[in-house]
């Protein structure tokens, strides 16, 4: 039963899983053009997907190797007790330690809405001064 609530749980957080991380990169590379002047959201992008997929395979691999250490053999059809522990730390357990240690790292994350709010308000007025050098000259 623990094993079911856990996994039903992280089933349930999917959708922050896959939508919190662009959210967040939206404000790093907001941050990052009022440091730059430069808008450089293609290569935050191209980066966070190299690194998505990256890991994903990753902890595909890794995954299977602790499964593995358990004594799971993928084209067997027979589950033992020990294969089936590594099963459920590989697709339950390891992954809602990680998460919440996710979730105390992301309670560290440094822009807050008002912080997001005046780096966008000086993205504007760095935008309108730049228009007005233009304009003048």
């Amino acid at each position: 039963w623990y094993y079911l609530g856990i996994f039903a749980f992280l089933q349930l957080m999917q959708g922050a899983i896959w939508s919190l991380p662009p959210a967040l990169l939206g404000d790093v590379i907001d941050y990052g053009t009022l440091k730059t002047g430069k808008d450089q959201s293609g290569t935050y992008y191209a980066f966070f997907t190299f690194i998505k997929k990256s890991f994903g395979g990753l902890g595909g691999g890794i995954g299977l190797l602790i499964a593995a250490s358990y004594g799971f053999e993928p084209s067997s059809t027979e589950l033992s007790e020990s294969a089936g522990q590594g099963v459920k730390l590989v697709m339950a357990y390891l992954p809602a330690v990680l998460m919440f240690i996710a979730l105390f790292i992301l309670m560290l994350y440094p822009i807050s809405k008002a912080r997001h709010t005046l780096i966008r308000k000086k993205i504007e007025q760095d935008n309108n001064r730049r228009l007005n050098a233009v304009t003048t000259s």
